[in-house]
């Protein structure tokens, strides 16, 4: 069988990372999978393989790209297509922008050729939550008579209660696909570094990483990753930089490539430049910014620490934590991110970050104080019980996050 895996928009985002491991998963199984997109001059973009800041670029091209002129004819050449997610948000906006203009319906280029295509295709629901403001074309998309009859979830949670039009629906559960990169038996990092990894965004609680981290001793180094969306204002980057500068009182300096001397000694404050920081006597913490490789990346975390609110995703353990685990880091995870098999310090009181704009909040605070502790605590595990700790996680990961349990799950939603 010929599978099409149709991602419009490669981003730095959970669903690109999801179909890139999806084709894998796909191949074992025997079938022919490409991750297909498209662009009105069918040419693939420079930032697919190259990182920039934002997060409109991808560390791998599609090995299909098609113009958008041609994609309903190619997705026909296929026997099967999987949209990584119901939605994508930049692409809905553009249409809705032109529908707003031109007073008529346009629909976004992805779900006008899967209502035309004559591939049968299926979708999945990644954990997030899914409001009729976030999802505008969702009705239209649904109505396209290829559809599966079943659709995919890698969360309950989502399927159940973020959309009222979901309830009425037949979903099938399926894991998160992920390809193991390291032997159960592989060595462990004894490098003191602590942090983060994944897209910074205030929802997905960088900040109090970065403030809790900050409170360790002075022989830990607190290293965040990621790249982070630039906007009109200041990045949320430099937001954190300055809270530890200024309110914690942080020798800090941060790396910028250009300083415009109109703009104070910062210089630009809107690209998320890397920056250290350190209170006296306690952790540096590091932004360093975009990276290509993951698994190098998590290899690098003794403990790693995923705060992703639970308003924003949950149900599932995601991406960052199942790359740190299979690096061998201690993981500290929400209880919404959690899955009894793995073996993670569980934050189970935990429920987001008040760090939206003013980062230092009463609530914040003690927040902070529970996040150190936590750090603290998985600090304090002897290097033979992190290692069991370790080879336990890659095991479960094996079975748990099979690439080729999601492939199998997604024929049956579309065939069933």
């Amino acid at each position: 069988m010929r599978v099409a895996i149709l991602e419009p928009e490669p981003g730095v985002k959970g669903p690109t990372a999801w179909a890139f491991r999806l084709r894998y998963g796909f191949q074992q199984l025997g079938h022919d999978c490409d991750v297909v997109s498209f662009t009105k001059s069918g040419k693939t973009r420079a930032s697919w393989g190259k990182p920039q800041p934002g997060g409109r670029w991808w560390s791998e091209a599609p090995n299909v790209v098609v113009k958008t002129a041609q994609l309903v004819e190619t997705l026909d050449t296929y026997d099967m297509v999987v949209l990584p997610e119901i939605k994508v948000p930049l692409h809905d906006k553009t249409a809705a922008k032109e529908s707003a203009k031109t007073e008529t319906t346009i629909l976004p280029e992805y779900v006008d050729a899967l209502r035309r295509t004559k591939t049968k295709w299926t979708t999945s629901l990644h954990g997030s939550f899914y409001p009729e403001k976030d999802i505008p074309y969702v009705r239209q998309l649904l109505e396209s008579p290829s559809r599966g009859s079943r659709l995919v979830t890698m969360s309950d949670d989502s399927a159940k209660d973020s959309n009222e039009l979901f309830k009425s629906m037949d979903w099938i559960k399926g894991p998160m696909p992920y390809i193991p990169k390291f032997e159960i038996d592989a060595p462990i990092t004894n490098e003191w570094i602590v942090g983060t990894s994944g897209r910074f965004i205030y929802n997905k609680g960088q900040p109090v990483v970065a403030l809790a981290g900050a409170q360790l001793p002075e022989h830990v180094t607190v290293e965040i990753w990621g790249s982070c969306s630039v906007g009109l204002g200041p990045s949320p980057t430099y937001i954190v930089y300055e809270q530890l500068r200024d309110h914690f009182g942080a020798q800090s300096k941060r790396y910028a490539l250009r300083v415009d001397p109109t703009k104070g000694g910062e210089g630009n404050i809107i690209t998320p430049f890397p920056w250290d920081a350190r209170i006296p006597g306690r952790a540096l913490v590091r932004y360093l910014g975009n990276y290509m490789d993951s698994a190098a990346i998590a290899s690098r975390f003794r403990v790693h620490m995923n705060l992703t609110a639970h308003n924003f995703a949950r149900g599932l353990v995601e991406y960052s934590s199942l790359e740190a685990a299979d690096a061998g880091a201690m993981c500290i995870v929400p209880g919404h991110l959690s899955d009894p098999q793995f073996r993670m310090l569980v934050l189970d009181w935990y429920k987001g970050s008040p760090t939206q704009g003013r980062l230092v909040q009463e609530e914040g605070l003690e927040i902070i104080r529970k996040c150190t502790e936590a750090f603290e605590q998985c600090l304090a595990i002897s290097d033979a019980d992190r290692f069991e700790i370790a080879k336990h996680n890659r095991e479960v990961l094996r079975t748990r996050n099979d690439p080729r349990k999601t492939a199998e799950v997604l024929i049956e939603s579309a065939f069933s």
